[in-house]
Order: structure tokens, then C-alpha cells, then sequence
């Protein structure tokens, strides 16, 4: 057959029906590029265009997939734009008042120990509300992680200044710029709860181009991973765009968080070690005291000696460590005061006894002889 003009010939119809079809690749045959993570609900979610939060939640999936821990996996979300964070993540979520997550998490975690339990949160929400919570969480060493995300600004309230609202930054309650002797000084979170010895990793990333996309998904993964190794307390800062508060647009927004805000709260691993153990010197806390000995425990001084009640040095432990010192093992509760520990007495000369003696007599003891005989006897 041929076309109606002639041109180019045409298939019969028939011959084209005999013919087995010839079809495109399928999606269940063509290989998978990329694809959503299991953890993730495929679902449009309500941000504003260039927000951080959804790539943020995309990290965590990723995360918890490629851990294997989705199934006993438990959220706990704060006040704020990510309360809807439960439509969006495949794992179990608990609600909690605005700054309540860490010890919503505390609760969770011990009762379910073996759960794996992160909190997602913002910095009002964090840092504001929420830093008793926060503070106490990392000082105990809680085995749970924290997604903080800071934007610098309260997000989903209309764009307050925040505690991480940054010098001169504008906001709604602070039209003019923030200023230091009015409204103090930002907080830097993280570098916070470094001081404290129960806060085991501690990481500030951000989201603004691919390089700092893949550094953020190797800490949230590494955050998690210290979890499951029953580290202690971590948790992940996000330096986050809100163009929409900021009064920017998506690229700009991105730009300000590298020229600008990466400046006050510089990127980078702030700690990274094992927790410390402060009663690690004491294997039974002592409950009551016996003079200076606490159920088999004694303290004894290593830099300094003690001073008995009148003033005189002597070798006995300071009970209460003022002088500086540690706990030490001795057998037995029953432990018996050796000599040493008893105040050493000055030993009495004969001058010395006659010296007192004669101060006892008065001002003319000055002139009696050794056997307390006048002169003129």
C-alpha cells in the first residue's frame, strides 16, 4: 500500500495485526535510576518553594533505609513547619508540645530501648521553648539523636525573631535588625552543648548545594549509627533557607546562608568523642557518712594535707575533697582509723613545759630557775 499522496509506502494492515508488538520498556523492565526511599510516603508535602525542610526529611529516610531501621524506628516532632512531618515519613511519630520533643524522646527511649528514637525540631521551637529540654537531654547522655534545623527565624508563626535570629537580621518583631544590647546575642546551640560531657556527637551541616548535601547525609547517618552503638546522646544542626520569611528568593536565600549566616555558625563537626562518665570513681555511690568513710569507700587527699580543728597539719583525708583528691577502695564497711589518721600531737620538750609554766605563774615567772625556786632562795 501506499499513501494517499503517493510519498512513501504504507504497512497492510493485516501484516501489521500477524506482527508481535513492539513496545517501549517498561518501568518493571528499565533499570531504576533513583527512586524514593521506602521510609519516604512519596507525597507532596506543604513547604514553601526553596525550603529546606523537604530535602532535610529526604535525608532522614535515606538514612533509616539504608540502616535497615525503619520498622522500629519512632519520631518525635515539635511545634513548628515540620508538625506535619508524620505525612511525609513512613515510621511511627509522637506529637509533642512545642519544646517538649527531648523528653517526649527521653520517655520513649527507655521505655523502648531497643526502638531507634530522633526528634525533629526547629531552632524556635530548640532553642527557645525548648532549651531546658534540650540542655538536660544532652547533659544525661540520652541515646537519641536530634535533627535541628535552624533558619534563624520562627517559620510557620509568621517570621519572629528566633534565639538564632542573627545580628541586624530583620524579622517581624524586629523591623530595625536585631540588636545586641536590645534583644542579646544569638545562640549557638551546638557549641553550647559541647561544653557538656554527655554530648557525644555533634555536627553543623547545611542544604544550600550538592557537596554540602552529602557531607549533611553522612552525619545523619553517622548520628544514627551512634544510636544503634548505644553511644549517647548526638545530635545534627542544619543551617536551613526560609526565603519566604527571609524576604528572598529560593537562590539568594541559598547564597545568604553561605556568605552570611555559615559565618556566625560556621559548618563542621563541633564534637565527636565518647561520653564521659563522671561517677566512673565511685562503683557504689555513697548514701550515708561515717566519719570519713562512705560503705567501703574513703576519700583520700592527693595534692594537699588537711589541718586538724586547731590549726596544726596532720595527715587525715579530707572528708568532702575541698582540698582536692579521689575515692578509694578498703576492705571491709567496719574500716578502723589507723594512727596516721588521727591528729599528730605535738610532742612536749622540757623547755616548752617550762616556758608554759612559767607564762601560767605570771610576769615574775620570768625569774624563777629551772626548778621554780626564786633567786634569792
Amino acid at each position: 500500500m501506499t499513501a494517499p499522496d503517493g510519498r512513501w509506502p504504507m504497512p497492510d494492515p493485516a501484516e501489521v495485526l500477524d506482527e508481535p508488538a513492539v513496545r517501549a520498556p517498561s518501568l518493571q523492565t528499565a533499570p531504576i535510576v533513583i527512586q524514593h526511599p521506602e521510609a519516604w510516603e512519596g507525597v507532596p508535602t506543604h513547604y514553601c518553594p526553596g525550603c529546606g525542610h523537604g530535602l532535610i526529611h529526604r535525608l532522614v529516610a535515606n538514612a533509616l533505609d539504608e540502616l535497615g531501621i525503619r520498622e522500629r524506628t519512632i519520631g518525635v516532632a515539635g511545634v513548628g513547619c515540620a508538625i506535619l512531618i508524620y505525612n511525609y515519613l513512613d515510621v511511627d511519630f509522637q506529637e509533642l508540645p512545642h519544646g517538649r520533643a527531648p523528653a517526649g524522646a527521653t520517655g520513649i527511649k527507655r521505655v523502648r530501648p531497643e526502638s531507634v528514637v530522633f526528634t525533629y525540631q526547629g531552632d524556635g521551637d530548640l532553642a527557645a521553648i525548648g532549651t531546658a529540654e534540650i540542655v538536660h537531654a544532652a547533659a544525661r547522655s540520652e541515646n537519641i539523636t536530634v535533627i535541628y534545623v535552624n533558619n534563624c527565624v520562627y517559620g510557620m508563626t509568621g517570621g519572629q525573631m528566633a534565639p538564632t535570629t542573627l545580628i541586624g537580621q530583620r524579622s517581624e518583631t524586629s523591623p530595625q535588625g536585631r540588636d545586641a544590647a536590645l534583644q542579646g546575642h544569638p545562640i549557638k546551640v551546638s557549641e553550647m552543648l559541647a561544653t557538656l560531657d554527655g554530648a557525644v556527637y555533634l555536627e553543623r551541616v547545611s542544604v544550600t548545594h550538592p557537596e554540602n548535601v552529602k557531607v549533611a547525609y553522612r552525619a545523619v547517618r553517622k548520628a544514627f549509627q551512634y544510636q544503634l552503638e548505644g553511644k549517647g546522646f548526638s545530635l545534627v544542626e542544619f543551617l536551613s533557607p526560609c526565603p519566604t520569611n527571609w524576604g528572598m528568593k529560593p537562590l539568594d536565600a541559598m547564597r545568604w546562608i553561605d556568605e552570611t549566616v555559615s559565618r556566625y555558625y560556621p559548618l563542621g563537626v563541633i564534637k565527636d568523642q565518647e561520653p564521659v562518665h563522671l561517677a566512673h570513681l565511685v562503683e557504689q555511690p555513697p548514701t550515708a557518712f561515717r566519719e570519713d568513710y562512705m560503705h567501703g569507700f574513703r576519700y583520700e587527699t592527693v595534692t594537699h594535707a588537711t589541718e586538724d580543728e586547731l590549726g596544726r597539719p596532720t595527715r587525715r583525708p579530707h572528708p568532702f575533697g575541698r582540698r582536692g583528691g579521689r575515692w578509694v577502695s578498703v576492705d571491709g564497711l567496719d574500716y578502723e582509723p589507723t594512727d596516721h589518721d588521727e591528729p599528730e600531737e605535738a610532742e612536749a620538750s622540757p623547755e616548752s613545759d617550762t616556758a608554759g609554766a612559767g607564762r601560767a605563774d605570771g610576769e615574775g615567772a620570768g625569774d624563777a630557775d629551772p626548778a621554780g625556786r626564786p633567786e634569792d632562795a
